[in-house]
């Protein structure tokens, strides 16, 4: 039975239901509830775990994990108006893309089966990751009851791999959270101060992330290996834009994904040189995301770590962090601000600081941040 508190934030989220538009969802611009891509399915969504098992390999099930712990970790106390600026919302946006673009499915599935995720799905596996590991972590730090699994979903979760990226997101939710709605509590009813604990939660988010990333990768080589060139590309690629990310803290929330949009993410799979050449014209943004993400899957590891150096070393304000996703924007689709955009990241990288350390981050982070924008770019 659901709290008073989620039965709130479940009401004021059910409003009319406006036909989806993916082109205002991707591009963002202060969105309304209606105009995500949550409103056709979050009022419906099951309540699993209590007489209904929890099957990780159903994108509802997968969808209502993410909506029980958005409800349940704090509510609107923590997180504001409908939880909108709980971390867990660009997770469950992400479901919903890589569902939406068939990239859950196996190569035989129908339109009644796309609830399914097929078990030899790359992205359906990083996104066990992502969101049942998460829950299972949640359960195991005391926050959250213990699911029931099913079969296979506990099997896949009883993997190596697998179970460590649960324990980078127990800790997570033991330690960081922990800390985090303890020093909330403190500063209740003071949004300036919570904004600032928020933001600092988001960069332990991150941290999960990334561990989260590595070990998934590890654990799924086989199916990575097994997808098209250029999904593949595009996937590891996928995994390589997180570093940069991170560095910057972008922000996860509601908040964020309906004032920035959700990115113009590959809307079918697998990509291929046809579909490229077809896009290019017709979705030129889709076509420059595409490219710019499968660019960052050959570049070296150091030197990605280098770059996201950089990138924080940009960002280490609260207002350059405010204009990363303008920012962003501007270097991968409005190329004729490039220069302009260039320009203002070198100064932000060397003002303040001293000649010496302008020298080294002038010169080598920069460097590698060119070799990163000539691959993005060409």
């Amino acid at each position: 039975m659901q709290s008073d508190r989620e039965t709130t934030i479940e009401t004021k989220l059910c409003g009319e239901i406006a036909p989806f538009d993916l082109s205002r969802w991707q591009s963002g611009g202060d969105l309304t509830w209606p105009e995500t891509c949550f409103s056709s399915f979050w009022h419906t969504l099951p309540e699993v775990g209590k007489s209904t098992k929890f099957d990780g390999f159903s994108v509802s099930h997968r969808h209502a994990a993410y909506k029980q712990m958005i409800t349940s970790t704090g509510g609107e106390a923590l997180w504001g108006p409908d939880c909108e600026h709980h971390f867990l919302w660009a997770y469950s946006a992400q479901l919903d893309w890589q569902q939406r673009s068939a990239r859950l499915s196996g190569p035989d599935a129908v339109l009644d089966e796309r609830d399914t995720i097929c078990p030899e799905s790359w992205f359906g596996f990083m996104n066990y990751c992502f969101c049942i590991c998460v829950l299972l972590g949640a359960a195991d730090a005391g926050l959250l009851a213990q699911p029931t699994l099913t079969g296979r979903t506990s099997a896949l979760a009883m993997q190596p791999g697998v179970r460590e990226c649960t324990k980078a997101w127990e800790s997570f939710w033991a330690v960081d959270f922990a800390s985090f709605a303890a020093a909330a509590a403190d500063v209740a009813g003071d949004e300036a101060a919570l904004s600032e604990l928020r933001e600092t939660l988001q960069s332990k988010v991150w941290a999960a992330h990334v561990q989260t990333i590595d070990a998934g990768v590890a654990a799924s080589r086989h199916l990575l290996d097994n997808l098209p060139p250029g999904e593949r590309a595009f996937g590891l690629g996928w995994c390589g834009m997180v570093e940069l990310l991170a560095s910057i803290n972008w922000s996860t929330s509601l908040k964020a994904l309906k004032r920035d949009g959700a990115g113009y993410l590959p809307s079918r799979s697998p990509i291929t040189d046809d579909w490229m050449s077809t896009i290019r014209i017709s979705a030129p943004y889709e076509h420059a995301t595409v490219v710019a993400t499968s660019s960052l899957s050959d570049v070296p590891t150091p030197v990605l770590k280098l770059t996201a150096s950089f990138w924080r070393r940009v960002a280490r304000s609260r207002a350059a962090r405010a204009q990363m996703p303008r920012t962003l924007s501007n270097l991968t689709y409005q190329k004729r601000w490039l220069p302009l955009a260039l320009v203002r990241l070198l100064v932000l990288a060397a003002v303040p600081g001293s000649l010496a350390e302008a020298a080294v981050s002038g010169v080598c982070l920069v460097l590698a941040t060119v070799y990163v924008f000539m691959h993005v770019t060409s």
